[in-house]
């Protein structure tokens, strides 16, 4: 009797996204990695077998697998999560699966020979003391031998002496023997952490109680907690008891900057059992923790979140610290939140869920309120109070045309904080992709008035555009406001901010930590460890520090620019901002100084201060979700984003139109009133040389979303040929985090 396995392509056509079939030899199993010819010509492709049968009738004709292409076998449930997937965030099966298939290529393993003591020390001895004076290699190995096995490729190496003849001859002659032994790579984090025993807090025992029953009854738990409340030592014993159970752990960090002092403190409680998942490990790197994964060596997997597709069979916790950051959104097919997966995968393998942050997002908020989380509070730190927050106008120094950066005020305060032996972090706010217009004397800025988002200037139209609704109108440069002032834009990096802050060249040493000074791998580890060991004294930075760093010496944080992302044109602009300003404020104070927190910024009387200066997230809730009704936006409704892109101008917005109107064909003939907004130029309307347009659907039930899925998933197949260009390319987000 044949075999048949059906299996997917691994091809980015999206005209092949379903199942093939093909002979297979008897070891073939579903989840297995193979190699078929695929197509007319002898093309080969790897692909990933999804289910096998028997059957000689539907056997003629046939091609056969050519191959397995790796030992590993993809598991029954993390083919039923490619299958969710695919169907949640509207991707290929293809791009699903390859989720979970260990990316680690041509790589081989890396082999050390060592040469170990098979005879006594006693012979040893006696074969060294009658060694010729010159057979140097043969005495360092001998006294080398006498105290144990040698490392001789390490040897080799260190030494740069070639000494594997001489191993060779000493086996020879009974006195040792050669094995050659896995050398296994492993991400280096040279960020080091000094060991402190852990004393949990009453409130700190009682979460903990709280989530272990969630755990057990399957609800997922929110842990909202001040900055500084003690959530990390929350996370190791939680982590501590589900490894005591013989089970095994994910720890999601949100950025590469957060993984070396987090490794750190996991490292002293859990040692030689943490794997490490991101973007920067090496593709050697990766194999080798996927193997000891395998092997039941490692059974705590800490990283960004790529780690959510660790090969672990034996799940029982996954937590996802500062769940509300964006880089948990993947920005390329399958666009997943990995809140959402990880909720799935926990779903799968009855494992339990904890995601933790100081600033949650208002949807995440809501749905703790209204319970699909369970909510669990720690509004007091730890160790001292949450740090005073002082709001410093800059809009005169707009005025008056000063061109400083950083205001003679917060000099002042820095140079007071660095005589008393203290440490300083300078924040500059500068998120997005372009600068915002706004007032130079009133700070106004113009928003859509059918969609509460700032509009963008155009400077080839002279006309300002919403990027949501398509609303447009001419631009003056005057302030329509004030009359007096003239909409204009800021923009300025750290080099700057460093270059204004030399006036304290006798007190600052500084570091700085952008995407330039860390370009190397681990150059953000050694930047860190100056600012930890106190051999700097003032850090510099942008978004790589806003979040999860702990140094207890900083009494003063500076934001600078602090409204910018205010006048961004996305519905979440204040929940962003302030949830950046809180993070960044909750640096400074940790240790048993009380903190100050010095805020920059043109716009003082912008709601957020207010909330960020009282530390009340709860209040910014309930005043946001007004807004967020009142012009249906998540949570109340679910957007959709449709992005084409070509190098092509016409073709790219032709071909946008082109899907809009087919959408709402299909819309209308199942009398749906769903709107579609646009199409219009994305934000940022071009990008490696390719134009881009996008357009949006609000859906207010989940049987409009089903159906709008279901519609866009057909005209994006069964339809391409006849409405996307070929040159063009489409891709589809649920509820987009990034709206450039």
């Amino acid at each position: 009797m044949a075999k048949i396995a059906s299996l997917i392509v691994r091809h980015k056509s999206k005209f092949v996204d379903r199942e093939f079939d093909y002979l297979a030899e008897d070891d073939i199993e579903p989840g297995d990695i193979v190699l078929v010819q695929f197509g007319n010509g002898s093309r080969t492709y790897d692909a990933i077998v999804t289910s096998v049968s028997e059957g000689e009738e539907n056997a003629k004709g046939l091609k056969s697998i050519l191959k397995k292409t790796q030992a590993y076998r993809i598991p029954k449930k993390k083919l039923d999560l490619a299958r969710w997937i695919r169907e949640e965030y509207m991707s290929s099966l293809s791009e699903a699966i390859s989720l979970f298939v260990p990316k680690t290529g041509e790589v081989s393993e890396l082999k050390e020979k060592y040469l170990v003591p098979v005879a006594p020390s006693t012979d040893i001895e006696e074969v060294l003391a009658s060694e010729r004076r010159n057979a140097k290699n043969r005495i360092l190995l001998l006294q080398l031998l006498l105290d144990g096995e040698i490392n001789i490729s390490a040897l080799q190496r260190d030494l740069d002496k070639p000494l594997l003849e001489t191993a060779r001859n000493l086996e020879e002659r009974g006195l040792a023997r050669i094995e050659e032994r896995r050398l296994t790579r492993t991400p280096g984090s040279n960020y080091r952490i000094k060991p402190q025993k852990i004393a949990l807090s009453q409130a700190q025992k009682t979460v903990i109680s709280n989530i272990e029953k969630n755990i057990k009854e399957a609800t997922p738990t929110l842990l909202y907690g001040v900055t500084g409340s003690g959530k990390t030592e929350i996370y190791i014993a939680l982590i501590a008891k589900c490894l005591l159970e013989g089970k095994q752990a994910i720890m999601l960090v949100p950025e590469i900057s957060l993984t070396p002092q987090t490794i750190g403190r996991f490292k002293n409680v859990f040692g030689d059992q943490i794997g490490v998942f991101h973007s920067q490990i090496s593709q050697g790197e990766r194999k080798d923790q996927n193997d000891l994964i395998l092997s039941g060596k490692i059974n705590l997997v800490i990283g960004a979140r790529s780690a959510l597709f660790a090969p672990m069979e034996n799940l029982g916790l996954i937590i996802i610290d500062e769940c509300h950051d964006d880089a948990y959104r993947s920005e390329q097919s399958p666009k997943y939140d990995s809140i959402g997966l990880a909720r799935k995968i926990c779903e799968c393998y009855e494992a339990g869920l904890v995601i933790g942050t100081a600033t949650p997002t208002v949807d995440q908020y809501y749905e703790a309120v209204y319970g699909a989380y369970d909510l669990q509070e720690l509004r007091y730190r730890e160790k001292g109070l949450m740090p005073r927050v002082e709001i410093i106008d800059t809009l005169q120094d707009r005025r008056l045309g000063k061109t400083n950066v950083v205001s003679q005020e917060v000099i002042n305060s820095i140079k007071e904080e660095l005589e008393k032996g203290h440490q300083v972090i300078v924040f500059l706010n500068k998120r997005g992709y372009g600068s915002a217009l706004s007032c130079s004397h009133c700070n106004h800025t113009i928003v859509c008035p059918r969609c509460d988002i700032t509009l963008t200037y155009h400077k080839a139209t002279n006309r300002l555009l919403c990027h949501y609704c398509g609303h447009e109108e001419g631009f003056q440069k005057k302030c329509s406001a004030c009359g007096r002032g003239t909409y204009e834009t800021s923009n300025y990096g750290t080099q700057k901010v460093e270059a204004d802050l030399e006036v304290l060249s006798d007190l600052a040493r500084i570091v700085r930590l952008d995407k330039d000074t860390t370009r190397a791998k681990g150059g953000h580890e050694e930047l860190l460890q100056l600012f930890k060991d106190k051999k700097a004294n003032v850090l510099v930075g942008t978004q790589m520090i806003s979040k999860g760093l702990d140094f207890e010496s900083v009494s003063l944080v500076v934001i600078l620019n602090a409204d910018q992302g205010l006048r961004f044109p996305d519905y979440r602009s204040a929940e962003k901002t302030l949830s950046m300003l809180m993070q960044v404020a909750g640096r400074s104070g940790r240790g048993d100084v009380l903190g100050r927190v010095m805020v920059q910024t043109s716009d003082p009387d912008n709601r957020i201060f207010s909330f960020l200066k009282n530390h009340n997230y709860t209040d910014f809730f309930w005043d946001e979700i007004k807004e967020r009704k009142a012009f249906m936006y998540p949570p109340y409704a679910q957007l959709i984003r449709i992005l084409c892109s070509n190098e092509d101008y016409k073709k790219s917005a032709e071909t946008a139109e082109k899907l809009k109107n087919a959408i709402d064909f299909y819309l209308k003939k199942r009398k749906m009133g769903i709107i579609a907004l646009g199409p219009v130029p994305a934000m940022i309307h071009k990008i490696d040389n390719r134009f881009r347009w996008q357009l949006f659907y609000k859906i207010q039930s989940e049987e409009e979303l089903k159906l709008i899925k279901n519609i866009i998933t057909y005209v994006l197949s069964e339809k391409r040929g006849l409405l996307v260009d070929k040159d063009t390319l489409v891709s589809v987000d649920i509820n987009p985090k990034n709206m450039m």
